[in-house]
């Protein structure tokens, strides 16, 4: 889970936010985030790109973007995470 905080800064951990001062069309990522559901390689977001792994490849079964007052987060469920 990730959270983006629009307009007011928000007392959540740096580590799981972002803050942007421009509100952001929160309908249009929520129709472009179907387009992440299925297997892709993630190989460039590896931590360490020369780190051996099993596979890059990973199943992202669903992902949603919800809005509730200033925050916009985004839940990610896959069969893994690198």
């Amino acid at each position: 889970m990730f959270s983006i905080q629009c307009g007011h800064p928000a007392a959540v951990p740096r580590s799981l936010r972002m803050f942007m001062h421009k509100w952001l069309d929160v309908a249009v990522m929520q129709d472009a985030v179907c387009r992440f559901v299925g297997w892709h390689d993630f190989v460039p977001f590896a931590a360490n790109p020369h780190r051996v792994l099993e596979t890059t490849v990973k199943n992202i079964f669903s992902f949603e973007v919800k809005k509730v007052g200033f925050r916009i987060t985004f839940i990610v469920r896959g069969d893994g995470f690198l």
